[in-house]
């Protein structure tokens, strides 16, 4: 479980890290204007930093890090919620009945 924990935040610092360097390599591959041979070296510098993107990451639940059904404004797993909602933890949300 702490892996889980050591992995995820290791990855998202390097994602912050990362993030102005890749936002200006990817404006300087699409700029026309450019010479050919900057924006071909922009793109293999891009390349090198595929494991750094955004899309790597994996929302998990705060509190059991859940990797699946979780809720993104919650930051919760759909049992979490379930349970915190009945207790009137979240504001304005909760539990349905029929």
């Amino acid at each position: 479980m702490k892996s889980f924990i050591v992995k995820d935040f290791k990855r998202r610092q390097r994602i912050i890290k990362y993030d102005i360097l890749r936002n200006f390599l990817k404006a300087f591959q699409s700029n026309r204007l450019l010479p050919d041979t900057y924006r071909i070296a922009a793109s293999k510098q891009l390349h090198r930093l595929k494991f750094y993107s955004i899309s790597k990451v994996k929302n998990r639940c705060q509190f059991t890090y859940r990797g699946r059904a979780v809720y993104h404004e919650f930051k919760s797993s759909r049992h979490k919620l379930r349970e915190l909602a009945s207790f009137g933890r979240f504001v304005g949300v909760q539990k349905s009945t029929w």
